[in-house]
C-alpha cells in the first residue's frame, strides 16, 4: 500500500468577505492564551491592544502583566471584527521556523476589512505564504504597532486588502480543487 501525503491549506476556507461599514479604530488580538506565545504577548500587550478572549484566559494574561483592555470573545454571527482597524498577528515560536500556512485569523480579518499587522518574527511564514506583505504591515514592538494603528495609511490598507482578498480567493479555489483530487 502506497502512502501519500498532502499539504492543503484548510485555513483559507474561512475566507468569506462581509459587507462592513462600521468606523474602525484600534487594534485587536483574539484567541486563547498560549504559553509559547508569551514572549510576543509581553512585547505587544502593554495596554494599547484590545484582547478578545474567554474570561478564563484573562487570569493568564494578567499573570504576565497584561491587565487589559479586554473584551468578550468575538461574536462571528454578529459584528465580528468590524469595529477594529487592525489585528495583531503573532504565532507560536515553533512556527517561526516551521511553516504551517497563515492562520485562520488572517482570513477572518480579511473578511471584515481589518488590516493585519504581523509580528516581525513571522517573516518565514509570510515569505512561505506567497502573500505580498509590505514592510508597513510588519511590526517589531508595541509602539510601532500603536503608531500604525493610530496613523492610518488608507492607500496602503486599501491596496493590501484588495490584493490579499484576490490571493485568498485563488487559495480557496486551489484548496477546493486539491481536496477534490485527493478524494477522487
Amino acid at each position: 500500500v502506497s502512502q501519500s501525503r498532502y499539504f492543503v491549506n484548510l485555513n483559507c476556507l474561512v475566507f468569506a468577505p462581509k459587507e462592513t461599514t462600521n468606523p474602525k479604530e484600534g487594534c485587536v488580538y483574539y484567541g486563547s492564551f498560549r504559553k509559547n506565545r508569551e514572549p510576543s504577548f509581553r512585547k505587544y500587550l502593554q495596554g494599547k491592544v484590545t484582547v478578545s478572549t474567554h474570561q478564563k484566559n484573562r487570569e493568564k494574561f494578567n499573570a504576565i502583566g497584561f491587565s487589559g483592555p479586554f473584551i468578550d470573545r468575538i461574536n462571528w454571527s454578529k459584528e465580528g471584527l468590524s469595529s477594529f482597524y487592525s489585528s495583531l498577528y503573532i504565532e507560536d515560536e515553533i512556527n517561526h521556523n516551521n511553516y504551517n500556512c497563515l492562520a485562520n485569523r488572517f482570513y477572518e480579518a480579511l473578511n471584515y476589512n481589518v488590516l493585519t499587522l504581523f509580528d516581525i518574527e513571522c517573516q518565514n511564514t509570510i515569505s512561505m505564504s506567497g502573500y505580498d506583505i509590505p514592510p508597513y504591515c510588519m511590526v517589531g514592538n508595541e509602539q510601532e504597532l500603536t503608531l500604525k494603528t493610530q496613523f492610518q495609511m488608507p492607500e496602503i490598507r486599501d491596496y493590501c486588502l484588495r490584493v490579499w482578498k484576490e490571493k485568498a480567493e485563488e487559495e480557496v479555489k486551489e484548496t477546493l480543487t486539491k481536496i477534490l483530487l485527493i478524494v477522487e
